[in-house]
């Protein structure tokens, strides 16, 4: 029996999540009357449904119902209470998880040395929940704790890099540098923690406006994370999950180290990683019937489907209220240009029924409910679809109901994006275009045949006219000649459809107003107001060259956020390090910003740091 475990326990590490499965329920069923091993496989299932299919409602019952039957065998496994706990949060029973959270919060009443070695897995679960019901401080608690209590164990160390994301995120940028490089230095041989740590810490100093030996940390990890990738499109083998787990191609995009082949090899290996649950454990509701419809051919209306989970107070959903905006615009224009004249141009133009589908989290309903973005996004739709609970089969059946011919996936590989409802779009009839958020390929190649193809034509070994497109899920990336460069081309998996001017839709109404409060300046000011973890070293020497090419200009950015932590809680001294002193303090990212422009010989009054606005006044 402890042989199917361990056997389970690592083809799950390993992400053969199908013959994990298989192992531990051949070993659930060869336990007789062993109640505590058969506990054990109940619980260990229900983690695998649990973890890997968190937008699937039947399979996170599936999980739930495991759960259960570990705590009816064993009512004092607390490692199964803290993952029913989180199932029951991804199922929306909040008070039922809060339930049973209270029976594991003893847990922090006592010291870090009483913490019992047999719980450390659920105080991590514990840390989880306590994140996503927005309980940071208690989570941030509980990852410490188990930092001490673990030690140098892997667990220990991903209990760290838990605290340091969460900490980044709070932009408690000197708590986290500390974490990180304790994690550097004392665990180089760990090869994943270690990325993770360097990733983070990468983050800190992209943030604090640090960047001292950025460009050896950063191609340092990259190595690493290749080496952690099996060969994408390889025939008979698992995704190996460690890779994907490191890094996501969104966050490989904000990183000029990697390459445009670099991002496509990472995206490949994520794409099969992040859809493979759902091909190879089927859920109880998945397999449907298809319905078919055709458009009449006298049809001028399109309904088009947009796919986001950024409906809310995010910069995503202020573009996307523009692009709604014009199609309302288009429509009127259309309208007015038919009633007074034959024009052959308008009249080809046809009419945008759109209609909204947010797959917003669950765990992020009180930001949605307050959003007056996502109120306008209601209004402006001719339809809006929560779609947060929503599992593949569900979606692809809302599509086919509302004869959808066009559904734009607005995420791509973004953070809460779910490429598993794509997965569900297997009729000709409706065309996936992706647009906004990811401007790059989604990796889904149909087969290995057309992924070595891409190879030999990036290389310059195939005509690029010889290529196939269009497989893998998404058919087309709407894009300009600017963001891709004609020789990258090659490196999609879809068709591009090229625009005119510019990628990026804007809503203008907000340009208007900061233009005429520059023009009153005496000076040409020049504005960055993205967040200053996207000012990195690439973007700062081009902003430094154009201040020294236009001697009067000045630089504007975005004040640096203030950390909402404001308590230390790290008191171990090992985690104290000189090496982190750039990051401490609100101010720490100015002064690191005007030191690096006076090593620049550019005076360090040029830049200014603008006030954030309430986003949604």
């Amino acid at each position: 029996l402890q042989a199917y475990n361990n056997l389970g326990i690592v083809l799950n590490r390993l992400g053969r999540i199908a013959e994990a499965h298989v192992a531990w329920t051949r070993g659930a069923e060869q336990t007789g009357k062993d109640r505590h091993m058969k506990s054990i496989f109940e619980n260990n299932l229900g983690f695998l449904l649990q973890r890997h299919y968190k937008d699937s409602i039947p399979h996170q019952q599936q999980a739930l119902s495991h759960f259960e039957n570990a705590l009816r065998l064993d009512p004092n496994y607390t490692d199964a209470r803290a993952n029913r706990a989180l199932a029951l949060l991804n199922l929306g029973r909040v008070r039922d998880a809060l339930t049973d959270i209270d029976h594991i919060r003893p847990i922090l009443n006592g010291s870090m040395e009483s913490v019992p070695v047999s719980v450390v897995s659920a105080l991590m679960t514990l840390g989880n929940i306590q994140f996503a019901l927005g309980q940071k401080s208690e989570s941030l608690r509980s990852f410490l704790l188990l930092v001490q209590t673990a030690g140098h164990t892997q667990t220990g160390l991903q209990a760290l890099n838990n605290a340091a994301k969460l900490l980044l995120q709070e932009d408690e940028l000197h708590q986290t540098c500390l974490l990180t490089m304790w994690a550097m230095r004392n665990h180089h041989a760990d090869r994943e923690n270690f990325v993770l740590a360097t990733l983070t810490n990468l983050g800190v100093r992209r943030r604090a406006c640090y960047w001292h030996n950025w460009d050896v940390l950063a191609r340092e990890a990259k190595e690493l994370v290749f080496m952690a990738l099996r060969p994408p499109g390889a025939e008979n083998q698992s995704v190996a999950s460690v890779g994907t787990r490191l890094l996501a191609p969104f966050d490989a995009l904000l990183m000029p180290v990697f390459g445009a082949w670099d991002i496509l090899r990472l995206t490949v290996q994520y794409q099969q990683s992040m859809l493979q649950p759902y091909v190879l454990i089927a859920s109880p509701d998945q397999t449907q019937s298809l319905d078919t419809w055709q458009l009449q051919a006298n049809s001028t209306t399109l309904q088009v489907g947009y796919l986001s989970a950024d409906f809310r107070t995010h910069v995503m959903c202020y573009l996307t209220r523009s692009l709604l905006r014009q199609h309302q615009l288009s429509a009127l224009l259309k309208h007015k240009a038919e009633g007074a004249t034959h024009n052959r141009r308008s009249l080809a133009l046809p009419a945008i029924n759109a209609l909204a589908l947010a797959v917003n989290r669950p765990s992020r309903d009180s930001v949605n409910n307050s959003s007056s973005c996502r109120d306008d996004i209601r209004q402006l739709a001719a339809e809006f679809h929560d779609l947060s609970r929503v599992e593949p089969a569900e979606f692809g059946r809302l599509v086919r109901q509302r004869r959808l011919d066009v559904v734009v996936d607005l995420m791509g590989h973004t953070t809460a994006a779910r490429r598993d409802l794509l997965s569900s779009l297997i009729s000709p009839r409706t065309i996936v275009v992706q647009y906004l958020a990811y401007p790059a390929s989604s990796g889904a190649f149909p087969n290995r045949y057309e992924y070595l193809r891409m190879q030999e034509a990036f290389a310059g070994r195939t005509a690029l006219k010889d290529l196939s497109a269009g497989g893998g899920g998404v058919d087309y990336v709407m894009i300009d000649k600017h963001v891709v460069p004609p020789e990258h081309s090659p490196l999609f998996s879809e068709k591009l459809m090229l625009l005119p001017e510019s990628y990026q839709i804007n809503d203008h109404s907000f340009k208007g107003q900061r233009c005429r409060k520059v023009a009153t300046e005496s000076k040409l000011s020049v504005c960055n107001l993205n967040k200053l973890e996207k000012l990195g070293p690439e973007s700062y020497r081009t902003w430094m060259n154009i201040l020294r090419r236009i001697p009067n200009a000045r630089l504007q950015l975005l004040e640096p956020p203030f950390s909402s932590i404001t308590e230390s809680q790290l008191s171990n001294s090992d985690f104290h390090s000189d090496e982190c002193d750039f990051a401490s303090g609100h101010v720490g990212p100015k002064n690191n910003l005007r030191l690096e422009m006076a090593a620049a010989g550019i005076a360090r009054d040029r830049v200014q740091f603008l006030p954030r606005a309430d986003r949604e006044t």
